[in-house]
């Protein structure tokens, strides 16, 4: 079954068209996807660093399973238009609130990879909060400023994306979402070819989307490094988990091997293209980054057309 959205682009190449790398439309149009895509997206968004994983391992498959529950009982998967679920109505405001950050999140991904070609999409906090090492990633703002959620890399370089979920699309939130963007200059020395604000918002009862993308970076904004082997390390640690403390099975689609485990409780399928695995089980090169963006145009070549396959080599297929 496909499923349906309202989006709305705007300022997408407003300041620089040549910039314009993925020749996203600014206006109003319907994007087309199946659950299979969806659930996906809240699987694999904003992942922990592989050591936080790796250190709780049955909580972080739990925190997996809530993520795909939370999609499943507050959005109707069954409608198209999509909508938010009876079940959505009965929660209290702060309740919504926080749901709502968990799906918006999940839809961010979702519109980043559809139209930006983002493979990997991670919290920025993961590389605050010393993943690696004593000191961190240093982030200097000035007082008052924050930072966008999210990071990602397409084939063709960075993304920052900041997302937020509303009962509607209010418009301080999305200038709030453009100077948050319009703080961060420069990751490991390239500038990010799209900065946007994703906002997921409502009409009645269907679930919107509106994504902009900001003016250029403030003088003051900060310059990132981070290591871009651990980047992808980190985003791939939960399905590696999963797979490395199950009995797993191999499935080849078209020309790609993958293993894969069943969830038997939540009914759904997790794995991963079998080269990209192995390459992260031997996680030993310094240049894994190339080595995995080198071995994806080969998964993607042959999995384009499967909705439960990502652009990143991960398969999720809902078994319900």
């Amino acid at each position: 079954m496909t499923l349906e959205m309202g989006y709305e682009f705007r300022r997408f190449n407003q300041v620089s068209p040549d910039k314009n790398i993925y020749n996203v439309s600014n206006g109003v149009s319907n994007l087309i996807f199946t659950k299979n895509e969806l659930l996906r997206a809240a699987y694999t968004v904003g992942r922990s660093c592989m050591d936080h994983v790796y250190s709780y391992p049955f909580y972080s498959e739990k925190e997996v399973s809530l993520r795909i529950a939370i999609m499943e009982a507050y959005i109707d998967l069954n409608s198209s238009p999509i909508t938010i679920s009876p079940a959505f109505d009965l929660l209290d405001p702060s309740e919504k609130g926080g749901f709502r950050f968990l799906i918006a999140s999940a839809f961010s991904k979702l519109y980043a990879e559809k139209f930006l070609n983002v493979e990997f999409l991670m919290h920025l906090d993961v590389y605050r909060r010393n993943a690696y090492d004593d000191n961190g990633v240093e982030i200097k703002l000035k007082d008052g400023d924050r930072r966008p959620d999210f990071i990602g890399k397409s084939p063709r370089g960075w993304v920052a994306v900041e997302s937020k979920g509303r009962v509607n699309k209010v418009a301080n939130a999305i200038t709030a979402g453009h100077e948050q963007l319009e703080n961060l200059k420069t990751i490991n020395g390239e500038a990010p070819i799209y900065k946007v604000v994703s906002m997921m918002h409502q009409k009645g009862r269907q679930i919107k989307m509106f994504l902009s993308d900001p003016e250029e970076a403030e003088d003051n904004s900060f310059n990132l490094q981070i290591k871009e082997a651990n980047f992808i390390r980190d985003y791939y640690a939960v399905v590696m988990l999963e797979l490395n403390e199950a009995n797993v099975d191999t499935v080849k689609e078209n020309a790609i091997e993958f293993y894969i485990i069943r969830n038997t409780c939540n009914q759904y399928e997790i794995g991963l293209a079998k080269v990209i695995y192995e390459k992260l089980k031997h996680f030993l090169d310094s240049d894994i980054a190339n080595e995995i963006n080198s071995l994806l145009k080969g998964v993607v070549a042959e999995t384009t057309d499967i909705d439960y396959i990502g652009n990143d080599g991960i398969y999720f297929k809902s078994l319900h």
